[in-house]
């Protein structure tokens, strides 16, 4: 393939408002490469440009940049201690199997390497985002979870699925891969999108934390079907959410879904109007949908899937808003998110207990993330006013600097500071 045509194959993948950067480049900076044609000899941490988002305020744009993947024992396969790669991947008791796509750069003068096919700017892509995003679970304590490569599916096949068949990334916690089928449209390629990528990293630690740990617990679906898909139900949307949240805290970008879907980015994006705070799905708006659709169709949860983002989004603007407001000068934004995701695992491990030992007849709470939340962060008077709106006015519900009566009233109190006599 010559460079006229792998430009145009790349532009045509992209939004417009990149084209432009990567034309520039590939005209401009074409003369000062060479094709390295034995790339399995490079290893280590490797110089490579990629387009990758630029973050500023709640706003993005992805651009050309020089990044380093670390730990590379391959740049031919693009493998190493972060990523390993299949090609249209296959499953064979559970584990992915397949060839090992071969990746094409070229070597600029100054010893950076380029890919030169969208599906080589994939793999140095997504190797860059898992590299962060497992940098980042170290950060908070849960670098555990991934120990080893992630598996990495690309132009995946989904034979049985007119969902999931193109234009589509999901987790599969079977066989512990991050899947990327062949995406068709002329958006950002969603294996280049880092918002979705974290989005579906988030996807990896849920399972891990929540379903794995609860994959052998069967519940009486005949005698409590109501129970039983409502509790699935919840945990998808939540599931979402927390991943919709991990996305923007990755990215800064409260719309990273519009790059490459959107379709779906009006209902998605995660700035919260005044008219939407305290708005989400409650346990019986769940509980009715439920049992609409155990009434109405022969596969209930497939039905359902539209419905979880209702009840994920609201989780994830919450999320984010509570995020933002922890933005002071005493805390960082780097510092904020932290924090946030620790309370967000710190919740995910606690649901993973109540999923598992919840009895058949019991319904898990739809406002728990906002009860965790709200006993887990010192909060500030700011913080305290916005958090109570989203607690059932009938409860009472008490924290370091808040207090709600039951008589519906609120009643915002700063901490007392103890001071001893001399």
């Amino acid at each position: 393939m010559n460079f006229k045509n792998i430009n145009t194959v790349i532009a045509q993948k992209l939004r417009p408002s990149i084209q432009i950067v990567l034309i520039l480049f590939f005209v401009s900076g074409i003369n000062g490469c060479k094709q390295k044609s034995e790339l399995n000899d490079v290893q280590g941490d490797v110089q490579v440009k990629i387009p990758v988002s630029s973050q500023s305020g709640d706003s993005a744009k992805y651009e050309l940049a020089t990044v380093t993947l670390k730990g590379l024992s391959n740049l031919k396969e693009v493998t190493g201690f972060f990523a390993r790669f299949f090609f249209a991947p296959g499953l064979n008791q559970n584990q992915l199997v397949g060839d090992s796509p071969q990746a094409r750069f070229v070597k600029t003068k100054g010893g950076i390497y380029i890919p030169v096919d969208s599906i080589s700017q994939q793999m140095a892509t997504l190797y860059y985002h898992i590299q962060n995003l497992s940098e980042f679970s170290r950060n908070i304590g849960i670098g555990q979870n991934h120990q080893k490569p992630m598996k990495i599916g690309i132009e995946t096949r989904i034979s049985d699925s007119d969902v999931l068949d193109k234009n589509n990334a999901f987790y599969d916690g079977k066989s512990d891969a991050m899947l990327f089928v062949p995406f068709t449209s002329n958006e950002l390629p969603i294996a280049v999108n880092s918002g979705i990528i974290a989005h579906e990293f988030f996807h990896s630690l849920f399972y891990k934390i929540v379903f794995n740990q609860s994959e052998n617990q069967k519940t009486e679906v005949t005698t409590h079907k109501l129970q039983s898909l409502y509790n699935e139900t919840y945990l998808r949307g939540i599931n979402e959410g927390l991943a919709d949240f991990w996305g923007w805290a990755y990215t800064n970008d409260v719309e990273f879904m519009s790059w490459s879907l959107s379709s779906y980015s009006k209902d998605r994006q995660l700035n919260l109007s005044a008219q939407n705070v305290g708005v989400f799905q409650r346990t019986e708006d769940i509980k009715k949908e439920v049992q609409t659709q155990i009434a109405a169709e022969a596969d209930p949860s497939k039905k359902l899937t539209s419905y979880i983002y209702k009840i994920g989004t609201p989780n994830a603007r919450f999320l984010k808003q509570m995020t933002s407001m922890m933005m002071t000068d005493e805390l960082s934004p780097l510092d904020a998110k932290i924090k946030m995701a620790k309370t967000v695992i710190s919740f995910v491990q606690l649901l993973a207990i109540k999923a598992k030992e919840i009895p058949a007849t019991d319904f898990l709470p739809a406002d728990s993330l906002f009860d965790f939340v709200a006993s887990d962060i010192k909060l500030s008077e700011a913080q305290c006013k916005f958090i109570l709106s989203y607690i059932h006015k009938n409860e009472l519900r008490k924290t370091d600097q808040c207090e709600k009566q039951t008589d519906d009233s609120y009643l915002i109190k700063a901490v007392a500071e103890v001071v001893e006599n001399p």
